[in-house]
């Protein structure tokens, strides 16, 4: 109903997924930043009434704390995921540049993507409730993208739905090295060189 808003939530959820992405966080934790970053039109206290078993109204909580520069201490449980989430959210770069550092990994790759012009082209399908028919939408698309194995197939759905390596590894049932090793030629057959860029083929062919 107001299309500005939504608009803006719904770049910050994209921006906030590819961090989340590049940070390799828990899928839980992620899909919690993202959905609070699609809700920030909402007040959090609006957001933790109506969703009390999750941790979308907490992120929010936190991360207009920092956004207010008002005292959140790096201890917080959720100062990593409200920091994120004040970053996404604000109105332009100058704010987001001026908060207080509360991790130095997630600004400089908040920083290393926002710079990147590339990165207003990247789509991202969010994922929702339907997530039997994600999975089947994902594996769909990567089985567009030429030359790669079947094992090499598994490892990017998986890779683009946010796993980490280690992740990976325990549900192909191989070890991390041997991921590490199957990314690594992924990204030369895509001609990528991260993790984002290779999860962004993945969406344009899905959003095709």
């Amino acid at each position: 109903m107001d299309p500005a808003a939504y608009e803006q939530s719904k770049e910050s959820a994209e921006l906030a997924a590819v961090i989340t992405t590049r940070l390799e966080l828990p899928e839980k934790t992620a899909r919690y930043i993202v959905r609070a970053c699609q809700l920030s039109y909402y007040s959090p206290a609006f957001i933790r009434k109506m969703f009390p078993e999750r941790d979308m109204g907490a992120i929010m909580e936190a991360g207009s704390a920092i956004a207010a520069h008002e005292s959140v201490s790096e201890t917080h449980p959720h100062s990593t995921a409200g920091y994120i989430y004040a970053l996404c959210t604000a109105e332009d770069m100058e704010t987001a540049e001026n908060l207080r550092c509360i991790d130095s990994q997630v600004r400089e790759t908040f920083l290393s993507l926002t710079k990147n012009t590339q990165i207003s082209e990247v789509v991202f399908d969010l994922p929702g409730d339907r997530e039997t028919d994600d999975r089947a939408a994902i594996a769909d698309a990567v089985s567009s993208l030429d030359d790669l194995s079947p094992r090499e197939r598994e490892v990017l759905t998986l890779l683009s739905k946010g796993k980490n390596n280690q992740e990976i590894a325990e549900t192909l049932y191989i070890s991390s090295h041997t991921v590490k090793n199957h990314v690594t030629k992924i990204f030369h057959k895509l001609n990528v060189s991260d993790r984002v860029s290779a999860i962004s083929k993945v969406y344009s062919y899905l959003h095709k």
